[in-house]
């Protein structure tokens, strides 16, 4: 002979059922002997339903235009340094890219996922380089040069990455296209100066800075077409209609 038993959907997230709200659904189990070979099944399930996840990709590239952009100025010569590129990437640039990657992967967009996460560690894997492992001023010129080295691979890594990336845009928009394609070119010359150094590092850095300022501005116009585009439900800003 069996009976039946109720147990709760689900545990009080407490673990003081005073405080917390009944459930609202319970699970009916059959009691079954000890030796019973069939395993007790419920016969009711409860189905958690999570509301969808805002777009993250605007602040992806949002918080990558701002980094880039700065960066930019001062390897392009306009800013006197680029002291504050460092705070920027690390707080900024990792923050706004990697949570709103974050978001995409909840979206279940791999593309947007995939870069957000990606390029969100990329800056503050370089932050922390540039802030904590830099050489001493008056280290020895072997170590100086070792170090470029070290972070020019680093760069070179994620210019193919990027450059991957771009091949990657032709299926999402024209724009997102053009700015990994440039966002390629900064990080293959800036790769290349910190290898190479002496006087052709200044000239190779500059080129990078020109081609981050494009990118940036290519950026900012995707990120503002995909909120303002998003937001209204039709195509106010163009972005370029991505490969059939």
């Amino acid at each position: 002979m069996s009976s039946t038993e109720t147990f709760p959907a689900s545990t009080p997230a407490t673990g003081n059922a005073a405080a917390d709200p009944a459930p609202d659904m319970v699970i009916t189990m059959p009691r079954q002997h000890a030796s019973s070979p069939v395993p007790a099944t419920p016969t009711e399930t409860n189905v958690i339903s999570m509301p969808a996840a805002a777009n993250g990709v605007p602040t992806s590239v949002f918080g990558f235009a701002v980094v880039v952009t700065m960066l930019s100025l001062a390897n392009a010569g306009v800013l006197a340094s680029g002291t504050i590129f460092v705070p920027i990437a690390m707080v900024l640039g990792f923050l706004t890219i990697g949570i709103g990657g974050l978001y995409e992967l909840r979206n279940n967009d791999l593309f947007g996922g995939t870069f957000g996460v990606v390029y969100g560690a990329f800056l503050l894997t370089t932050g922390i380089t540039l802030r904590f492992f830099s050489p001493a001023a008056d280290a020895e010129a072997s170590v100086v040069n070792a170090f470029g080295d070290e972070v020019g691979a680093f760069f070179l890594l994620f210019a193919l990455i990027s450059f991957v990336f771009a091949f990657a845009s032709r299926l999402v928009n024209l724009t997102a296209l053009i700015a990994f394609a440039l966002l390629g070119g900064v990080l293959l010359f800036a790769g290349l100066a910190n290898i190479v150094g002496g006087d052709s590092a200044a000239n190779l850095t500059k080129i990078a800075g020109y081609l981050g300022l494009l990118d940036g501005v290519a950026a900012f116009w995707l990120a503002t077409g995909i909120l303002l585009n998003t937001m209204h439900g039709r195509d106010l800003i163009p972005l370029g209609a991505p490969k059939a």
